[in-house]
């Protein structure tokens, strides 16, 4: 019997070790770190032989203690210390540390409650830590495992239960959870019941064994019914969402967006993959995907103002949505408003953005665009087609957002390079004072600053445009030919590694242009900008992203903070376009002038300008983690009653009534019509109706017991009622004997043994001398004879005996008696 406890109790401790390697694995991956599973890891394969399996050493209970204690004294001074880049990681740390003295204690069923308990801790730290897709996959293996664990803890601990002596007395608490309970406490009075093996106690012990392999099988069910259970749980029931994004460390500078363009970092830029938003485009007239022949330029935010120096190199963002000013704002415009014309001239495509990580105040956008289902709180810019969150909780949390809009800047494929003003594309416009109201809303010459401290690149300028024929009064020209210049990647290089300045005594534009002349999207964009400037050309630059990575297999472009970009745009009047005989058709209901995007920046290894649309890496991993971000780290109240009313669409009749009777239900629960108003409003949890349930609950299971100790008559039969079985057995010669029998007139009571209704039969046919070949029946020899077989593991009997049964059976099936 101790064999078989020791063999359970090891293969219970191989179950926990595997489950706390894995969930340690689940920490190490939300801190994309391998430290933890890789020590425990080492201290389960450690412990597992020469602990449990060699039994070599084992560490006292209360060393055990002391070392929990130490564990737990390093994870809080590395949470206090802030030495660990997220505090949640330090949580897991200390799960882990106090854990790791249990796997070297001698095992039993107190340690694995313990172990337990810290491992179901340790995966709710793993939970809030993680937003990777690999989370949910890793969870499939935690459960299997975690189910093997509690099955063999269960046979384990039934094992040891029933090898204990019966009189072992139970505390108080045991006794009361047995009471709430059906099974009756183990006690000194109530000393359960005797048991004697009719075989030796090995073979019983292997019968057992041989049981519980074949219950094994049930595994993969109970798995199944767990997960079952689980998603259900889950998709029915509320869940509180925890932000698990980090923000880049500002040791190292990386390629990302920003809301200010400076100039004055130097070092080694590193390359930024971590995802941003992820933007999917739309026919809307076939509902189909639509692709772009090249990589959009999405707009964030737009620059004007530049502050120069020497030590500053700084662009200014954008008006604030703080104070909405309808000079500046205006609601996003509908789809009616727009300019027909532009409507019919351009492809029907409708833009969704599902943030991966909080942007703030800026929204992606695609000009020009007009409303579709996006949040109430999103306004329009008038003078440079930005689209803002006025929220205050834009500002204040780390919110990701999900929204759409309709973009009229594409035709046939391509994204056009002219953008008029936003009140040029409007039927009618509050607040319109005439069609060059977006550059009046700048200030005076705003747009076309030029700073006396970069009178050096004029020399630049003069040096370049010497190089082309073009006429020196066609600015369109003259500007497409600047452009060409620095993008040709001539003279000026594209480069990420960026050296100090060469000259610190002049601003950083003019160091660029006239001595370094290497250097990334910014230093393009910005002197670009101020060479359009210094001939009289307004001009802005534009921050946001160009993503050139597209998942072919779910339909997206995935923005990455690598993707960022920066790029300007130039003002030209309609006779300044027609004379540069620009390429792009000049709409006709353009009267004034329209915004010209040029992009200066040259080709080269992580740039984003030039580049064409390839397939994004690792495709199907990336719908995976969309769809686990989508069902499992995004899900509230909306995308729940999304998903619950496409059951409700597809119901007919009697379903369409009880999903609506659900729906009413569920509507008063969430607006505190229910219950007097006890469930919060707008809230996934009231702890108001959970205590109401719990009392409840509580107050139901004692009324039960109490109606069960007042009125023990009322007792249900937990059994379940089933047919009546024959009492036909496999053995072939006790058949005969029961069919003979019952020919005379005999059935064995259901309360009788063999050997009880063959003495009974015996002493009747005695009664009305019945004899059996002039004798007695051998009532003996027949119940020995099925005990041997049936109970005894004997497959077949010895010749005497089994001549002397069919002796007796023959004599039985020969006599003849009355029945009465």
């Amino acid at each position: 019997m101790h064999r078989s406890i020791d063999l359970s109790l090891r293969q219970c401790a191989l179950y926990f070790g595997i489950l706390a390697i894995v969930i340690a694995g689940l920490v190490g991956l939300g801190n994309e770190s391998w430290n933890l599973p890789m020590i425990v890891a080492g201290a389960v394969v450690v412990g597992h032989f020469y602990t449990d399996r060699l039994e070599w050493f084992s560490l006292h209970r209360y060393l055990v203690y002391l070392l929990m204690i130490c564990g737990a004294v390093v994870a809080v001074g590395q949470f206090l210390n802030q030495s660990v880049s997220n505090q949640l990681i330090a949580v897991g740390n200390l799960l882990v540390y106090v854990q790791l003295p249990l796997i070297f204690q001698k095992k039993s069923k107190r340690v694995f409650e313990q172990w337990g308990v810290f491992l179901l801790l340790e995966l709710v730290v793993a939970a809030l830590v993680n937003d990777n897709v690999l989370y949910g996959v890793l969870m499939l293996p935690v459960l299997g495992v975690g189910c093997a664990a509690m099955m063999t803890l269960a046979y384990y601990t039934s094992q040891v239960k029933h090898s204990e002596s019966q009189s072992e007395s139970l505390g108080f608490w045991s006794r009361l959870l047995y009471w709430l309970g059906r099974e009756a406490a183990t006690s000194k009075r109530r000393s359960g019941i005797a048991l004697q093996a009719s075989e030796p106690i090995d073979r019983v012990i292997a019968k057992s064994r041989r049981a519980w392999g074949g219950g094994r099988t049930s595994l993969v069910p109970l798995t199944m019914a767990v997960l079952v259970f689980t998603v259900g749980y889950f998709y029915t029931l509320p869940r509180l969402q925890v932000g698990a994004y980090e923000a880049e460390s500002w040791v190292s500078a990386s390629v990302g967006f920003s809301e200010q363009v400076s100039l004055r970092y130097y070092g080694d830029i590193r390359q930024n993959e971590s995802q941003v938003f992820r933007m999917q485009m739309f026919n809307e007239k076939t509902g189909g995907e639509y692709r772009p022949n090249q990589p959009p330029y999405i707009r964030l935010t737009v620059l004007h103002k530049y502050y120069e120096g020497p030590t500053r190199g700084v662009w200014q963002k954008g008006d604030s949505a703080v104070i909405l000013d309808q000079r500046f704002f205006r609601r996003v415009p509908k789809a009616q408003e727009m300019d027909e014309t532009l409507v019919e001239g351009s492809d029907p495509v409708v833009v969704s953005i599902l943030e991966k990580a909080p942007v703030g105040e800026p929204v992606a956008v695609i000009p020009p665009f007009s409303h579709a289902p996006q949040p109430s709180a999103f306004y329009a810019t008038r003078k440079d087609w930005r689209l803002i969150d006025s929220s205050d909780d834009s500002r204040t949390k780390a919110l990701k957002r999900r929204y759409a809009f309709r973009t009229y800047g594409f035709f046939g494929g391509e994204e056009r390079s002219l953008l008029p003003d936003l009140v040029n594309t409007l039927d009618s416009d509050d607040g319109d004072e005439g069609p060059d109201v977006a550059l009046r809303l700048y200030r005076r010459e705003e747009l076309t600053e030029f700073p006396a401290s970069l009178s050096p690149v004029l020399a630049v300028r003069d040096e370049i445009l010497s190089q082309s024929d073009v006429e020196p009064t066609n600015k369109l020209a003259r500007a497409m030919f600047l452009e060409q210049y620095l993008a040709s990647g001539k003279d000026f290089k594209y480069s990420l590694r960026l050296t100090p300045p060469t000259n610190s005594q002049i601003d950083p534009i003019a160091d660029f242009l006239i001595n370094k002349r290497k250097g990334h999207c910014e230093y393009f964009a910005s002197s670009l900008a101020m060479l359009l400037r210094s001939m009289n050309i307004p001009t802005r630059i534009v921050s946001g992203f160009r993503p050139s990575e597209y998942n072919e297999l779910g339909g997206y472009f995935t923005v990455q903070q690598k993707h960022a970009h920066v790029w300007v745009e130039a003002y030209f009047t309609v006779e300044e376009l027609k004379k540069g005989r620009l390429r792009e058709p000049i709409p006709a209901w353009v009267s004034k002038g329209m915004w010209l995007r040029m992009d200066p920046t040259p080709a080269g290894e992580g740039s984003n300008a030039g580049a064409a649309v390839i397939p994004s890496a690792g495709q199907t991993l990336g719908v995976m983690q969309d769809l686990w971000s989508e069902m499992i780290l995004n899900m509230d109240k909306s995308r729940q009653g999304n998903m619950f009313s496409i059951f409700a669409e597809t119901s007919e009749g009697s379903y369409d009534a009880m999903w609506a009777q659900f729906q009413q239900f569920f509507a008063k629960l969430q607006s505190s019509r229910l219950i007097g108003g006890l469930a919060s409003p707008d809230r996934w949890f009231s702890w108001r109706a959970a205590v109401v349930i719990c009392v409840a609950g509580a107050l139901s299971v004692l009324g039960y017991r109490t109606s069960l100790w007042l009125f023990p008559q009322w007792t249900p039969r937990l059994a379940v009622t089933r047919k009546k079985k024959s009492t036909r057995t496999s053995i072939a010669f006790y058949n005969r004997l029961v069919k003979a029998l019952k020919r005379l007139g005999f059935e064995k009571a259901s309360w009788q043994t063999p050997q009880e209704f063959l003495t009974a039969v015996r002493k009747q046919l005695e009664v009305e001398s019945i004899l059996v070949d002039d004798r007695s029946l051998d009532d003996r020899l027949l119940a020995d004879s099925f005990y041997r077989v049936r109970y005894g593991g004997e497959a077949s009997l010895d010749a005497p005996t089994l001549a002397s049964l069919e002796r007796e059976l023959r004599a039985l099936e020969t006599i003849k008696r009355s029945r009465r």
